[in-house]
């Protein structure tokens, strides 16, 4: 068919009307359906009124231009959100390739309301919707394929009113310039550099940039610089909850963010330059000081935001001030000001995420460490103190090396250098610290000691190992420590404790977990401590040493050694004390009794906790500054097993001393003596055996002491007893007892030992000086044969050892009674005045006597009828008579047994008899010579019986000293 002017008028017309129509509807249909329909839709979707002033459209370059839109806020005649003008320039031929493209995007004047209620809501809350996109929805197509080119916007507000706070900022001539943003590569020409310039309540910022087309990717560079931004005024409004306050920090920024796109794999989001801090001031969140910093400087080296790698090219911190608090629940202030970070543990092999830094320097900073854990804070403070880290990295594995250095007016030093890794969290540093003041760790000792440090610096030389896992805080330590010029009072009374110039530490081994502590030697010179007996009884040492609590009841048995796992272990090889003094002072008695021990020196070796070996121990020292002291033997202080095998020897000690002692309880002062002990304790398998040898030396009693507590015995005398010709008291006092007696005490066997004796001597003294002269209790008496006055060999020996023991004890006196037996004695005074009378008659008989005793007479059998007539008739009692009125001369048995009736022996005879016994006794005693005549006395017999005794008679002499 020929194509002819009829039909090409026709097409031409139907193109005309076509355009027409498209022209139409483009220019003028579309703009109207928008506007009309658009605000209507707007105002139910979003609950709040809307209205748009203008639209148009070019149907021709798909370009959309809609002005003088409004939202309000529901139910006000407030504006919620607005802009003057919005222009959209699309790419038709995009819509083929299944996407979006837009060409220009420009918005001018932007306006947005932004309101934070009292109730923590916001005006906008209602619009975000609520949950996830269902997930079949979501997953049944693609993603949206869209690239925004060219996005301008021009002279934006924002006004943002914070009710609770109190607060509102604003947002002015914003603007802002963004090359792209895209899902898919775009054939788009780009004209604009990425910008965004504006004012934050007052303060402007401008950031400029650069976009780089390549082959293979697109970049878009941002340089982004702040100046003085008041970070306090927008940390509230962290999307992450933190838990502190910033009164005070100011940011300034020079960094460069840049974009770029690849092709074929996933953008990237790099960020660069530098960050300064000033004046930041961060507190927790009860206004509690955690940091000050007047400068911190961070140099950015590189970030990529998405992957999460950060390397900082360097970090400094100058004159911080940095104050650590341990909360009474054990929390640390610091890590508590960010959300988790008590629930977070140190991280192995994520190699995820990875920050390093390559040097970090802390210069003068001021540390303080507060501890409220325990019944009284701790508070440490450090000033000034330098810190450096290089190669810091959290890749697990790669530790940067770090150096402290803090060196204080006072003296106080502490230098470390060595490696720090933070996953896993380890430090191994060579550590050396010098003068650093002990005073403020004090709280620390309260769960064990009462007592108040006055004075004292410690030292440390050596290598300190320290790490935090899963497993909990892992502390080692190999090196020196010491403790120098240190002093301390006592708790309870405020008073002098102890004091020491040095306790040196060499060779020490250290583990926190399980515990263990050796160290080669252990050397404490020049220390002084002082023990007190309180009024109310009780030792200040006592009282010092508070009661554990009663969890360490079941703590973990020692271990066997070095190395054991879990249970503590702890050995000290040598101990040395050099010049020490301790003072003793006993405030129970009046006067107060004090002493010293000056001049202490002495060493133990081989001391284990578990008791695995015996320490042997040596001791020696000067008490009250001449009588000396010395102490050596063998311990094991192992509490289920314990072995002592000690001897102490006390030379010199004098007595007078201890004259509130003795005036307390023996009611006298001793004006003088010494002691001289030799002490011998031995203790296995919970036995004691003790050999305790005393010497006192011219121990002297002065003015009696009235003393309620004295005890009634005559000590004096007993002292007499006990003391020798030279003055000296020698006792060999044996002890024995059990440790598991719950009633058992050394110083009280002691004294109960000593009172034992001492009663002994008062009552039975011949007991006592028989055990030390022989003849045992019998030195109390000596018997006579019946009716005898003459020393048996038996008695001499005994009067033997009584001189002997006279001689030996110049200060006692001797007194003598005699007895007699009122029947034995009797029948033979009898016998003897029968025998007598016929010896009489006989020796007158004899021409003048011939000057013979009486005693020499002898009565022949064929003369004793001659003798005994005449005895007979001499007796003055009733004769019978003859006729011539003579006495008339009967047989001589009856002649016997009338003289015998009537010869008895009288009270007198007995009394004479017991006399001559007591001047027997003297007359020997005396004729020793040993015994000075005016310290023996005879006692009158007024009661010529004496006291029954088993076995022993009743003619015999007794004893008294005095």
């Amino acid at each position: 068919m020929k194509w002819n002017k009829y039909w090409y008028n026709k097409l031409l017309a139907a193109l005309l009307a076509s355009f027409a129509v498209y022209s139409l509807l483009g220019f003028l249909l579309v703009p109207y359906l928008i506007q009309s329909l658009a605000p209507k839709k707007l105002t139910e979707l979003l609950g709040r009124e809307t209205s748009l002033e203008e639209v148009r459209f070019n149907p021709y370059s798909f370009s959309f231009r809609l002005s003088g839109f409004r939202v309000m806020e529901p139910g006000k005649a407030e504006v919620f959100a607005s802009f003057g003008e919005l222009r959209v320039n699309l790419q038709a031929r995009s819509l083929l390739k299944g996407g979006i493209t837009v060409k220009e995007l420009a918005l001018d004047k932007p306006y947005l309301r932004a309101v934070h209620n009292m109730d923590m809501s916001y005006n906008f809350s209602d619009l975000i919707p609520e949950g996830a996109p269902d997930e079949k929805e979501a997953a049944s197509g693609e993603p949206l394929k869209f690239s925004l080119n060219n996005i301008r916007v021009t002279g934006g507000s924002v006004d943002f009113i914070d009710l609770p706070k109190g607060k509102s900022h604003a947002v002015r001539e914003m603007n802002v310039e963004i090359p792209f943003i895209s899902s898919i590569p775009s054939e788009v020409e780009i004209f604009v550099k990425p910008s965004f310039s504006a004012k934050v309540n007052g303060t402007p910022f401008d950031l400029k940039g650069e976009s780089k087309p390549f082959a293979d990717s697109f970049e878009t560079s941002l340089a982004i610089s702040i100046e003085a931004l008041s970070l306090p005024e927008y940390l509230a409004y962290s999307p992450v909850p933190l838990k502190l306050r910033m009164p005070s920090g100011t940011l300034f920024a020079d960094l460069g963010l840049s974009y770029i796109q690849y092709r074929d794999r996933s953008p990237e989001l790099a960020l660069k330059g530098a960050l300064k801090l000033r004046d930041l001031d961060l507190r927790d969140e009860h206004g509690g000081e955690v940091a000050k910093a007047p400068e911190l400087d961070i140099d950015i080296a590189s970030v990529d935001i998405f992957a999460g790698k950060a390397r900082l090219s360097s970090v400094t911190l100058s004159r911080p001030d940095i104050a650590l608090v341990r909360r009474a629940d054990g929390a640390i202030n610091f890590l508590s000001l960010f959300p988790g970070s008590a629930e977070r543990e140190p991280r192995e092999g994520d190699a995820g995420s990875s920050l390093e830094v390559d040097s970090i320097e802390v210069s003068r900073a001021r540390l303080s460490f507060t501890d409220l854990t325990g019944s009284r804070p701790v508070r440490l403070a450090f000033d000034p103190v330098d810190f450096s880290l290089t190669g810091f990295t959290t890749l697990p594995g790669r530790p940067g090396t770090a150096r402290l250095d803090y060196r204080a007016p006072s003296g106080e030093a502490v230098l470390a250098e060595g490696s720090l890794s933070v996953n896993p969290l380890e430090a191994e540093l060579e550590l050396k610290a010098e003068a650093l003041d002990v005073r403020p760790l004090e709280p620390y000792i309260d769960g064990f000691l009462d007592m108040k440090i006055t004075r004292g610096a410690a030292s440390a030389s050596g290598k300190l190992l320290a790490g935090l896992g899963h497993s909990g805080m892992r502390i080692s330590y190999k090196g020196n420590g010491g403790l120098s010029g240190f002093s301390a009072l006592d708790g309870l009374n405020v008073e002098p404790f102890m004091r020491f110039g040095s306790l040196a530490l060499n060779g020490v081994e250290f583990d926190l977990a399980p515990f263990r502590f050796v160290a080669r030697s252990v050397m404490l010179s020049d220390f002084h401590a002082r023990v007190v007996t309180g009024r109310e009884g009780g030792l200040n040492v006592a009282a010092i040493m508070k009661p554990m609590h009663a969890g360490n009841a079941d703590a973990p048995a020692p271990a066997a050694g070095p190395g054991a796992d879990g249970p503590s272990y702890m050995r000290i090889d040598s101990v040395t004390l050099r010049n020490g003094r301790v003072d003793f002072t006993d405030l129970q008695v009046e006067p107060a009794f004090s002493t010293s021990i000056e001049g202490l020196n002495g060493n133990m070796r081989g001391l284990f906790l578990d008791g695995s070996r015996i320490a042997e121990l040596a001791l020696s020292g000067k008490v009250d500054k001449y009588a000396h002291l010395e102490a050596e033997g063998k311990i094991n202080p192992n509490k289920d097993d314990l072995f002592i095998d000690m001897r102490i020897k006390l030379d010199g000690y004098e007595l007078s001393s201890i004259t509130p002692y003795s005036g307390r309880h023996i009611g006298y002062v001793v004006e003088k003596g010494k002691i001289f002990l030799d002490l011998g304790y031995r203790i296995e398998k919970r036995a004691l055996k003790a050999a305790n040898e005393v010497l006192i030396d011219q121990i002297t009693l002065g003015q009696k002491v009235d003393s309620p507590q004295a005890t009634g015995l005559p000590v004096a005398f007993a002292i007499s007893l006990l003391k020798d010709r030279k003055g000296q008291i020698t006792l060999d006092l044996p002890l024995s007892g059990s440790l598991d007696d719950p009633e058992f005490s050394v110083g009280a066997l002691i004294v109960q030992v000593i009172f034992n004796l001492v009663e002994k001597a008062v009552t039975s003294p011949f007991a006592l000086i028989g055990g030390l002269f022989g003849g045992g209790e019998d030195l109390g008496y000596v018997e006579f044969s019946a009716g005898s006055r003459t020393l048996t060999v038996d008695s001499v020996k005994k009067l033997d050892a009584l001189v002997s023991a006279l001689y030996e004890r110049p200060g006692l006196k001797l007194e003598i009674e005699g007895y007699a037996d009122y029947e034995e004695d009797a029948r033979a005074v009898a016998e003897e005045k029968f025998t007598r009378a016929l010896k009489a008659e006989k020796l007158k008989a004899a021409a003048g006597g011939g000057g013979r005793s009486i005693d020499d007479v002898e009565i022949g059998n064929d003369e004793f009828e001659k003798y005994l007539f005449l005895a007979y008739k001499r007796a003055e009692f009733h004769k019978e008579k003859n006729f011539l009125g003579m006495v008339k001369k009967l047989p001589a048995p009856e002649l016997e047994r009338l003289l015998r009736e009537h010869t008895l022996a009288t009270g007198d005879d007995l009394r004479s008899l017991a006399g001559s016994r007591s001047n027997a006794v003297r007359d020997y005693i005396l004729g020793t010579g040993k015994v000075e005549p005016s310290r023996v006395f005879i006692l009158w017999s007024g009661d010529l019986e004496a006291g029954k005794k088993e076995g022993v008679r009743d003619s015999r002499v007794e004893f008294k000293l005095e």
